[in-house]
């Protein structure tokens, strides 16, 4: 007979189940553009302005 001193370990869960999906879709894709295009923008604009007034 088996001692009842060892308790079942639980199962490995894998840190990614909480996200089932692993890849991004279209519409991810292009709001990361967009958002990527809008930061550098920005920093463009602002570095000319700063240049121009110097």
């Amino acid at each position: 007979m088996e001692s009842g001193t060892s308790s079942p370990q639980p199962p490995q869960l894998d840190p990614l189940d909480a996200f089932p999906q692993k890849g991004l879709e279209p519409g991810d894709i292009a709001v990361l553009v967009l958002y990527f295009l809008f930061v550098l923008a920005v920093g463009l604009w602002g570095t000319r302005t700063q240049w121009w007034q110097s």
